[in-house]
């Protein structure tokens, strides 16, 4: 390169220092203050004009500032929920804590309890007001299913009272054969079908949607259907026809002895299937104790399994009760051999 073009460089690299100094003096002299992240984010997502994420909520959540650095939880505004059914299980506290709580009503509360050996008959005999107590409890489960969606959804042609009492009418009018059914394949074949033989869609449906619904008070409801279906020598007058206790122990035997009965539990939840076992056992004892177990059926081998399956099964909230209550008739089976 000749002497001409070196200077033609120097030229050039010069000129170039030059030109990048003005241009960092206009920048350090036009530059404004940096902009906040959350205004660089909000002006990217809505555009100019739009509005931060603290100035959209303000208006809305209306919640007190914290110290610095602390975030403020948002209370939600209170808005009024779907009407519960007034039994609430054992340790749950309903509604705010600062609402002043009303003293529990004894007769109430003893009626509800789900007591390990229950004698109802006692608890009749202690309480004047238990058949009445019962009546009601069944009445405001009923008033409160009419009200929820699900149920609504069904279009039934009658509330879900009468839809009870009709259910109970064609159980009573056609009872299942509890025993021997391995003898007669025809007989096995109708157990297989008898519920929905007898009942129809409309109403199996209907007892599918309140089990599934119904979960929070599943075991709450049982045991009151039970007190109710059980108390019929000592509570005759009732808005509800109950069945004769020979129809409820055919029933028992069925849910317990039967392959039809045993499947149709199976296709249910294990805490629909867990408590009506439950249930059916202890109507099945009441009528051995009665000299009315004119099947014959042999509880100790199902209270043997059942009370192992129970005893497994953590997500039962009385649990230890049911556990408790089929050691006690295991033990008493074993002494009869």
């Amino acid at each position: 390169m000749g002497q001409m073009g070196k200077i033609h460089v120097w030229l050039l690299i010069g000129l170039a220092v030059v030109c990048l100094g003005v241009l960092g003096y206009y920048l350090m002299t036009t530059s404004g203050p940096t902009p906040d992240v959350e205004t660089v984010k909000s002006d990217n997502a809505g555009g100019v004009g739009a509005k931060t994420e603290e100035e959209t909520a303000a208006p809305a959540s209306k919640q007190p500032a914290g110290p610095p650095g602390e975030t403020v939880e948002k209370v939600p505004e209170s808005q009024p929920g779907p009407q519960k059914f007034p039994i609430a299980k054992e340790g749950r506290e309903d509604g705010p804590a600062d609402t002043p709580e009303k003293p529990p009503d004894t007769a109430q509360t003893n009626i509800l309890k789900i007591a390990v050996g229950a004698d109802i008959e006692t608890q009749i005999a202690q309480n004047p007001n238990y058949c009445s107590l019962i009546d009601g409890y069944l009445y405001d489960f009923f008033d409160y299913l009419n009200q929820q969606p699900y149920v609504e959804a069904l279009h039934l042609d009658q509330n879900t009272l009468m839809s009870f009492q009709n259910i109970l009418n064609r159980l009573t009018a056609n009872p299942p054969l509890p025993a021997g059914e391995r003898v007669d394949p025809i007989s096995m074949l109708k157990n297989m079908y008898h519920l929905y033989r007898v009942l129809g869609y409309t109403y199996i449906r209907l007892i599918k949607e309140v089990l599934q619904h119904e979960q929070d008070t599943l075991e709450i409801n049982f045991d009151l259907f039970y007190k109710w279906l059980m108390s019929g020598s000592q509570c005759p007058q009732s808005g509800l026809e109950r069945p004769p206790f020979n129809v409820t122990y055919l029933y028992a035997g069925y849910l317990l002895n039967t392959i039809g009965g045993r499947a149709y539990l199976f296709r249910r939840s294990p805490e629909v299937r867990l408590l009506a076992s439950y249930y059916a056992i202890l109507i099945v004892h009441h009528a051995e104790k009665e000299g009315k177990n004119s099947y014959g059926i042999d509880l100790l081998p199902y209270i043997a399994i059942l009370r192992e399956e129970i005893g497994n099964y953590s997500h039962l909230e009385f649990q230890m009760n049911y556990v408790d209550r089929l050691t006690a008739l295991e033990r008493y089976y074993r002494k009869k051999r």
